[in-house]
């Protein structure tokens, strides 16, 4: 969970350098990089204070126990 929270602290750096409200994530890859999901369905959407991940049924309990920094 500590290099999620780095890479989480380094994207809201650069979000905040390129003045960007929120940033929203939709290839597995990078959805797994980011938050640790490594379902194969799913949308991660950041802001500064908050981050989203949003899948369908088959992947609630594997989204809350691989992502728990994310709603």
């Amino acid at each position: 969970m500590k290099a999620i929270t780095k890479r989480l602290e380094r994207l809201r750096e650069q979000m905040s350098k390129d003045n960007l409200d929120a940033f929203f994530i939709g290839s597995q890859e990078n959805r797994n990089y980011i938050s640790g999901f490594t379902g194969s369905a799913g949308y991660v959407f950041i802001t500064a204070k908050e981050t989203f991940l949003a899948t369908d049924f088959r992947y609630v309990e594997q989204a809350a126990q691989q992502s728990p920094l994310f709603q």
